[in-house]
């Protein structure tokens, strides 16, 4: 097997996968830079991470989830496509991919938990001084907007 059978170029502005579309393919940026959108091409459009190195979409290897953001191109980029279907055998040929996909999910999953702790921490804050009757920062209302705009 060679990486070469799956590598493609996506242009800049390509869209790669959206957002609650199906999908078994995981993605390795061998160049180039990919973001990552919650409600791309819309008003709420937020970006939730670039990727210029490493791997996305891994969890449409592990799940028959709807992707939960969307991939675009931000610049020409060279990615490597590696479908559910030849997992097995892409295994045989790089057994160290086991480790970088767990790898990743595992810091993925650590960087949920950190986001998930800082916004109860924010809510938490809210709600304490608005029981008190208490002014809330313009940093508190901020991050408060911020994180309604994510959801």
């Amino acid at each position: 097997m060679s990486k070469q059978h799956y590598m493609r170029t996506y242009e800049k502005d390509r869209v790669i996968f959206e957002e609650g579309t199906y999908s078994n393919t995981m993605y390795i940026v061998e160049s180039g830079r990919i973001g990552i959108f919650k409600e791309y091409g819309t008003p709420n459009q937020v970006k939730l991470a670039e990727v210029d190195g490493g791997m996305f979409g891994e969890m449409g290897l592990v799940s028959d989830a709807p992707r939960s953001a969307t991939a675009v191109a931000l610049e020409t980029s060279e990615l490597e496509l590696v479908p559910r279907t030849e997992l097995s055998e892409y295994f045989e040929a790089f057994p160290y991919m086991k480790e970088q996909i767990i790898d990743t999910l595992s810091k993925r999953i650590r960087q949920s938990d950190r986001d998930y702790m800082k916004v109860c921490g924010c809510i938490k804050e809210f709600i304490k001084l608005d029981e008190a009757n208490e002014k809330k920062s313009p940093e508190l209302i901020a991050q408060m907007k911020k994180y309604a705009s994510m959801a």
